[in-house]
C-alpha cells in the first residue's frame, strides 16, 4: 500500500492571511538578515533602522538608510492604492520633523524610494497611481519610484551569492523568471544549514512570501513546498506577523470602545488626545473606558491620559470642556 505524499500548508496560509506579507520579507531583508537589496537601490549599507514616527498610530515606516549626508527612506507597496502618494509626502514631513534641529532646520537630504513588490512576472498592471510626481494646485511632490521586476540586476551574481535572501532577492527581481529559477533558490535553502534553527525555518518561508507577492500559481509553488518541508507553526517569522495582527486588532478594537464611551458622553477628543488614544494599547483602553462612563469632572480621565502620554513619553495632552 503505497502512502499519499503530505503536502505542507505553508503557503496557503501566507496566500490567505491577513498579515504584511511585503513587510516581513522586506524588513527582514533590510534589518534581520543580510542581504543585496540596498546596494539593488542603488544605496551603499550605512545604517539601517526602522524608525516609529509620532503621531502616526504607532506605525513605523518601513526603512531609514542613513548614507553620509543622504536619509534614504524606503516605503514598499504591493497595490497601486490611491492615496500612496498622499502618504509619501506626509511621510516626509514627518522625517523632516524627526531629523531636524529644533529651528526645524535639516541640512540633510531626504530621499524618498516608493519600490513596488507585487505584481506576477510580466505584468502590466496600472501603477500611475503610485507614481512620482503628485500634482494639486500648485503642489509639486516628487520621489524615486522602482518597479522591482523592471530593475537592472546581475541575476548571476545574486545566484551565487553566499546570503541566502540573495538567492529570494533574484527571483523577485526578475520580470522574466521561470519557474526552474525558483526551485534552484528552493534547493539551496533547503540545503542551507545554519546554526539557528528559527533563522534557517525564517529564509526558506521568505521564498513562499515571495511567491505570494508574485502570485505564483499554487500548482507551482506546490513543489517548492515540498521542497522547503516547512509548517507555519514552525516558522517564527510568520508566527511573529500573525502575532502583531492580532495585537493590533485587539487595539483598533479597544480604541473604538474608547469612542463610544466619548460619544455616549458628548465629550469631544481634541487631536493630540485622539493621537495618544490611537497609539494605546488594548490594556490601557479597557482602563479608560470606565473611568471615562464613572468620572463627573474632566479630571480623572485628565489625570489617566497624562500616566499614558508618561508611558509613550509624549507630552501630556488633556480634554477641556470646549473640547479644545
Amino acid at each position: 500500500m503505497s502512502m499519499r505524499k503530505r503536502h505542507f500548508t505553508t503557503f496557503d496560509a501566507i496566500k490567505s492571511a491577513e498579515i504584511p506579507k511585503y513587510d516581513m520579507l522586506f524588513k527582514n531583508m533590510l534589518l534581520t538578515y543580510n542581504s543585496s537589496l540596498l546596494q539593488v537601490l542603488g544605496i551603499q549599507n550605512e545604517t539601517v533602522a526602522a524608525i516609529e514616527l509620532p503621531g502616526f498610530d504607532g506605525r513605523k515606516i518601513d526603512g531609514i538608510v542613513e548614507e553620509g549626508d543622504d536619509i534614504h527612506h524606503l516605503e514598499f507597496q504591493t497595490k497601486p492604492d490611491l492615496d500612496m502618494r498622499w502618504r509619501l509626502l506626509e511621510y516626509y514631513f514627518k522625517l523632516i520633523e524627526h531629523f531636524a534641529d529644533d529651528d526645524f532646520v535639516l541640512e540633510r537630504d531626504v530621499k524618498q524610494k516608493l519600490i513596488y513588490v507585487g505584481g506576477r512576472p510580466g505584468g502590466t498592471e496600472n501603477l500611475a497611481n503610485l507614481r512620482s510626481p503628485l500634482r494639486k494646485d500648485g503642489l509639486r511632490f516628487e520621489y524615486e519610484f522602482i518597479d522591482l521586476r523592471k530593475i537592472r540586476i546581475d541575476f548571476v551574481k545574486l545566484e551565487n551569492s553566499d546570503l541566502p535572501m540573495d538567492w529570494v532577492l533574484r527571483v523577485l527581481c526578475d520580470d522574466l523568471v521561470q519557474h526552474h529559477h525558483w526551485e534552484a533558490a528552493a534547493r539551496k535553502l533547503a540545503r542551507h544549514t545554519t546554526s539557528r534553527p528559527r533563522d534557517a525555518a525564517n529564509l526558506k518561508a521568505s521564498l513562499l512570501i515571495a511567491a505570494a507577492l508574485r502570485e505564483i500559481r499554487r500548482d507551482k509553488v506546490r513543489k517548492l513546498e515540498d521542497m522547503l518541508q516547512i509548517n507555519i507553526e514552525n516558522v517564527p517569522l510568520l508566527a511573529e506577523a500573525y502575532d502583531d495582527v492580532r495585537e493590533r486588532e485587539a487595539n483598533r478594537t479597544g480604541y473604538r470602545f474608547v469612542l463610544r464611551a466619548f460619544e455616549a458622553r458628548r465629550i469631544k477628543i481634541p487631536e493630540k488626545v485622539d493621537e495618544l488614544l490611537r497609539a494605546c494599547d488594548e490594556n490601557e483602553h479597557q482602563e479608560l473606558v470606565p473611568v471615562v462612563y464613572r468620572a463627573k469632572t474632566l479630571a480623572p480621565i485628565n489625570e489617566l491620559l497624562e500616566t499614558f502620554a508618561r508611558r509613550h513619553e509624549v507630552d501630556p495632552p488633556s480634554l477641556s470642556m470646549n473640547g479644545g
